[in-house]
């Protein structure tokens, strides 16, 4: 099963985008633009998504309801907190993973800076849970242990915190979506994005934000005008990707089954090599993006990047990690750090 993701900023032109991917075999529409854009699709309502998962989630946390003396709830008065849209946009794709089968899956995106926070979110999930929330439900296990000698003297008695653990099989779909986001063979991106002279800087770092967040570009549509040598560069800029360029939409629906059938090929997103003197050289996949637009340092055992507000870690080979690193920059379409 293949994933196909689309984004852009103008929202006739993803919404005509998607419906042209969706065409070219078996697919499912899955629409997280949250607007209802695609007629047909499986779309993502974040407050009827959360109606229907307070109920059991309430279940799990009625010990501490009662014991923090709050009442519960009614599912109608949630509140969508910050990051929450974004956590229950991730449960619905999950549901749609697994009910597609075989079938190619069409996702429609939000907006390009939401839709990269929301991917590298997915991306880093697991490894949330397993450095952040499983170590805070430890912790609040030792706690009701030392506290359960006390119990009789403090008239406290601390809940049972298992219920507040993420379930095996939801840990299990979130890793499987996190391989096939970063896998180029199983997942692919196309980009619906205006063609202005205005809109160039933002295009590119657009793009670079989404192999940041661990997509590869297979397909961009620029729509509107541009001067050829500006355009020749684009082409030039973001290979192997296609590039389909289109004055109005008549031009679109006519050259777009052509253009989806183009055969796309992946790149390897992170390599690991050595120079002729032994120096080990980490590089990373960040095509259109200068070294002074980046932000990079070592923390622990994973190199960490950062572009405006998107941050991602990439893990560290073994021979780096008693290395210091001695240099970095930007060839060749990628990011390469090197240690010593």
């Amino acid at each position: 099963m293949r994933l196909l993701l689309i984004s852009g900023d103008a929202p006739l032109q993803t919404q005509l985008l998607a419906e042209a991917a969706a065409s070219q075999g078996h697919s499912r529409l899955v629409d997280l633009s949250g607007d209802s854009l695609l007629p047909g699709a499986d779309h993502f309502d974040p407050l009827q998504e959360l109606e229907q998962r307070w109920p059991p989630l309430r279940q799990s946390l009625a010990s501490w309801l009662e014991f923090l003396q709050l009442q519960a709830p009614q599912s109608h008065q949630l509140p969508l907190l910050p990051g929450l849209e974004d956590v229950l946009r991730s449960l619905f794709l999950v549901d749609r993973l697994k009910a597609a089968g075989d079938d190619k899956l069409v996702v429609l995106l939000p907006p390009c800076g939401q839709a990269q926070r929301f991917l590298q979110g997915l991306v880093s999930s697991t490894d949330l849970v397993q450095q952040v929330y499983e170590p805070l439900m430890e912790r609040l296990a030792q706690l009701k242990d030392t506290v359960g000698r006390l119990e009789g003297l403090l008239n406290l008695r601390l809940p049972d915190s298992s219920g507040l653990a993420v379930p095996e099989a939801l840990l299990e779909d979130l890793e499987l979506l996190r391989t096939r986001l970063i896998d180029p063979t199983a997942c692919e991106l196309q980009l619906a994005m205006p063609a202005g002279q205005a809109e160039q800087p933002l295009l590119a770092r657009r793009i670079a934000g989404f192999y940041l967040s661990g997509v590869q570009l297979s397909r961009l549509w620029l729509h509107g005008p541009i001067a050829p040598e500006l355009l020749a560069e684009h082409q030039e800029r973001w290979q192997p990707s296609h590039l389909l360029h289109t004055l109005d939409l008549p031009a679109f629906h006519a050259t777009s089954p052509t253009w989806q059938a183009l055969p796309w090929q992946g790149e390897e997103a992170i390599e690991h090599t050595s120079d002729p003197d032994g120096t080990a050289v980490t590089s990373v996949l960040l095509p259109g993006l200068s070294r002074d637009q980046l932000q990079v340092q070592r923390v622990g055992q994973s190199l960490q990047v950062r572009l405006g507000p998107l941050r991602r870690g990439y893990p560290l080979p073994s021979n780096c990690l008693d290395r210091a690193p001695c240099g970095a920059k930007v060839a060749d379409r990628r990011l390469e750090v090197r240690f010593r």
